[in-house]
């Protein structure tokens, strides 16, 4: 095995939110944990069916202590624990590997345990990693997830991964077949520019409100799961219970204009929410010019 690769050395890397670091004994019970979490199991596609997510063990044993005590050995490899620097834990790992020397490639996968999700930590991480590895040479990093996961592909996205394919009936899951996208990162590759906030003021018909509500929480769903969406945001008016803003986080225009308008998704959204509307809005998008 060679050991000159640009994965041999073990660095530490560090961002605001996150510590990427090679693995300590203390960081095992949440590794153990976040490896048998259900959510973890079927997002990463290691099980077939909620059953067997549901099964998964949550405490560290001699194999798992071995292999992520031994991963600094590892020279064709860099695995490395994330760490919150809020709390000083470890909530999970990144990892290149599969390293091809011809072509200077490599996979990435990123793990995070409940407690690191949903906070930028994992976005942070896979920046950290992605740019240090072009940093030590590598010229192409890829990834795949599956389509069930649109949060992932959304953080993969702000880092500046994209798609490149997609492979149908990738993983069955509880009986349902699904696909999963190839996406890669180059060096030379832009990175994402500023987010789009597209943002609609709406005026529902009185005393519909209710009903506009439980249907907005059918509709959600649809706009989250679009490539380039980031967020979603429906507040109501103190004053004018009728009158709400939607705001939606956009990795660029048009992903919303096009990608999102022009799917057979938009439709469903149109279906579920403009019989709701006195007249159809219009839509305005805008950048950041300050953000405290």
């Amino acid at each position: 095995m060679a050991t000159d690769t640009p994965l041999a050395r073990k660095p530490v890397l560090t961002s605001e939110r996150v510590v990427l670091r090679p693995f300590e004994e203390r960081d095992l019970p949440v590794m153990a944990a976040a490896i048998g979490d259900p959510d973890v199991r079927r997002l990463t596609g290691r099980v077939t069916s909620t059953a067997q997510a549901e099964a998964g063990r949550t405490e560290p044993d001699d194999e798992l202590r071995a292999w992520y005590l031994s991963r600094v050995e590892q020279p064709d490899r860099l695995d490395l624990a994330v760490i919150d620097v809020v709390t000083d834990r470890c909530v999970g790992e990144v990892v290149l590997n599969e390293w091809d020397p011809a072509a200077r490639s490599c996979n990435f996968r990123i793990l995070l345990a409940p407690e690191g999700q949903g906070r930028g930590l994992g976005t942070d991480a896979t920046a950290l990693i992605v740019e240090h590895g072009f940093a030590v040479g590598l010229e192409r990093i890829t990834l795949t997830v599956f389509t069930f996961n649109p949060r992932a592909l959304r953080m993969y996205e702000r880092v500046g991964f994209a798609i490149e394919g997609t492979r149908q009936r990738a993983l069955e899951y509880d009986g349902v077949w699904h696909a999963e996208h190839l996406m890669a990162i180059h060096p030379d590759d832009p990175r994402p520019a500023a987010p789009v906030l597209e943002q609609v003021e709406l005026h529902v018909r009185e005393g519909q409100e209710a009903a506009y509500e439980a249907a907005f929480a059918q509709a959600a769903p649809i706009i989250r799961r679009q490539a380039g969406c980031r967020s979603v945001r429906l507040v109501r008016s103190v004053e004018h219970p009728s009158h709400y803003v939607l705001s939606v986080e956009w990795a660029r225009v048009a992903d919303h204009t096009v990608g999102f308008r022009e799917s057979a998704d938009y439709e469903q959204w149109r279906t579920l929410l403009h019989p709701f509307y006195e007249q159809v809005p219009p839509v305005d998008h805008y950048v950041d010019v300050h953000r405290g």
